[in-house]
């Protein structure tokens, strides 16, 4: 009896994982349909309708729809979290969980959004008096621990560009790039 039972239990789980890998391989084929966004409020309710049709309306795939979202718009706001969850049939409360607990999806895009590492590698090359010296001159930052650049701490992130050896100087002329 034990033997069927672990016979069944690793067809299923080889099923499963088999029947995931293949999923994921034509998810990552499909072309995306990201078209780079101005603004993030008021977004086009038709685009993310677009996004959610491209995922097959499917509620397991919320976080690529969130990603596919953010990216166009620069932000989820909450008119297109209400779209998402109309669409995947799920609750807001559901979308706001995820949204809120992963830091990369915002609600504006009003300036570009500064990540500043707090982990203890930059902490010990100024990532401390980086952040007083950057609030200092009205600059906000988000605290982030760790983006993966330990060897040249401290490191900080404007957008999708990571900074290296980060100062107060730097990232001012950076945001002022942005």
């Amino acid at each position: 009896m034990r033997e069927q039972s672990v016979a069944a239990d690793y067809r299923l789980t080889h099923a499963s994982t088999k029947q995931f890998q293949m999923a994921r391989r034509a998810l990552n084929s499909l072309q995306r349909i990201i078209i780079p966004g101005e603004s993030c409020v008021p977004h086009d309710i038709d685009v993310v309708a677009k996004i959610c049709a491209h995922h097959n309306h499917d509620p397991a795939a919320l976080l690529e729809i969130l990603h596919d979202t953010q990216e166009h718009f620069g932000c989820v706001s909450d008119e297109a979290a209400r779209r998402i969850a109309q669409d995947l049939n799920i609750s807001r409360a559901d979308i706001h969980g995820v949204r809120s607990f992963y830091g990369d999806f915002t609600r504006d895009t009003d300036k570009p959004k500064l990540k500043l590492c707090r982990a203890e590698a930059c902490q010990a090359v100024g990532s401390e008096e980086l952040a007083r010296r950057l609030s200092a001159r009205g600059i906000a930052s988000e605290t982030i621990y760790c983006l993966g650049n330990c060897a040249l701490g401290p490191a900080a992130m404007i957008g999708k560009r990571l900074i290296g050896r980060a100062s107060a100087e730097l990232l001012e002329a950076e945001l002022a790039d942005d």
